[in-house]
Parts: structure tokens; C-alpha cells; sequence
């Protein structure tokens, strides 16, 4: 997803250049509608909004109007869908587990997914979820997920073998030798917090 610092004055003009030439007919001549939907440069349906101006005002919300976006219309929700790249559902305090169950198959672009908890709410079914669907996960955030245990980590290291950044910090139910699992199949793994992790941080997970 564009970050708000790659947000620029130009990349948004560009966009607005466009929509005013498919309004004129692709800038060749003839300024009239076009199918019915869009007058001179006037956008009349959600869905008529180009995917590179959608995913640009996207990247200024919450990651909760992203999901409630996701359901205007079939066009917002096919580029948002394939087009996200960050997703965090931190802001959820209530159901956190059965929201990320229902959303994780949609969004299976994702690169960085953050289910950062203050009460702990996620499953290893959710978890497993995450591994079954988002292979392309690089930074992965299940911090304060008190109610993991290890089929939670040999999930993640069938299935996001790409991960460089884990946070499992506080999740005090995974094991070292859970912990010597996934670090043997996650080779690009390159940060990994384990604070509070007493029986996964021990010398011999360590040595992996």
C-alpha cells in the first residue's frame, strides 16, 4: 500500500490527467460522455474512480475505513483486495480473532499484517488462517497473543517462508523447539522479538 510519505502533489495530478482524458474520449477529440458515467472529468460512480487515486486516498485512512471501503463496490473491493499491501487490525478490541479469520482470505497480498493485542484475542485457527492464505507475508506482528501455542509457529513457517520481522513478544506458550522449527525454514528472518517469550528464548532456539 503507498505509504503517506510517497504521497506526492504530481502522483495525484497525474491521476486527475487521466480521469480528464477518459472523459474526453482518451484526449482525441470529442468531449462528450462516455458510456453515461463520467462528464467532463466529473466522476458519477464510486466504481469509476482509477485503482492508482483509489489506493492513493486509501493510504491517508485507517486501516478501518480501508475494510468498510472494501465494500462499496465490486471494483473497490477487487483492487483493494489485491492491491493492499499493509493491514493492521490493532484497533479492534472486541472479536480481533474472528475478523481476521473472516478478512485474511481476501487479502492475500499482504506483506506486513499487524494483530497487535492489549487483551489477548487470537487462535492458532486464525493463525493458521494467516499461513494457509498470506504467503507473502515479510512482517508479521502477533504480539501479546497470550492464547498461542505452537501450531501457531509451524503454521507460520510452512507458510510464510518469506517473513524478515516477527513479533511474538509476550507470547509466553511457544516452545524453543517451536522456535528452532521456524527459524529453520524461515531463512530470511532478521528480526525477531521474544521478550517475554521465557520457554522459547533459550540458547539452543537461539543457535539456530
Amino acid at each position: 500500500m503507498v505509504g503517506k510519505e510517497n504521497l506526492r502533489t504530481e502522483d495525484l495530478n497525474l491521476c486527475f490527467e487521466k480521469l480528464m482524458m477518459v472523459a474526453g474520449g482518451g484526449g482525441g477529440g470529442g468531449g462528450g460522455e462516455k458510456g453515461g458515467k463520467m462528464k467532463a472529468g466529473v466522476i458519477t460512480e464510486w466504481k469509476d474512480i482509477p485503482v492508482e487515486l483509489l489506493m492513493q486516498i486509501l493510504s491517508l485512512v485507517d486501516d478501518q475505513t480501508v475494510i468498510t471501503a472494501s465494500g462499496v463496490c465490486r471494483g473497490w473491493r477487487d483492487a483493494i483486495y489485491f492491491g493492499l499491501a499493509r493491514l493492521s487490525l490493532s484497533w479492534c478490541s472486541k472479536n480481533m480473532n474472528n475478523l481476521a479469520l473472516s478478512l485474511v482470505p481476501k487479502f492475500t497480498k499482504l506483506q506486513t499484517l499487524i494483530l497487535r493485542q492489549d487483551k489477548p484475542q487470537l487462535e492458532d485457527n486464525t493463525v493458521e488462517r494467516i499461513a494457509n492464505y498470506c504467503h507473502d507475508l515479510q512482517i508479521l506482528d502477533l504480539s501479546k497473543s497470550f492464547k498461542l501455542t505452537d501450531r501457531s509457529l509451524y503454521a507460520v513457517a510452512h507458510g510464510c517462508p518469506d517473513l524478515t520481522k516477527l513479533n511474538i513478544s509476550g507470547c509466553s506458550a511457544f516452545s524453543d523447539n517451536a522456535l528452532a522449527y521456524l527459524a529453520g525454514f524461515c531463512r530470511k528472518l532478521k528480526v525477531l522479538n521474544l521478550c517475554g517469550c521465557v520457554r522459547a528464548a533459550t540458547d539452543t532456539a537461539l543457535q539456530v
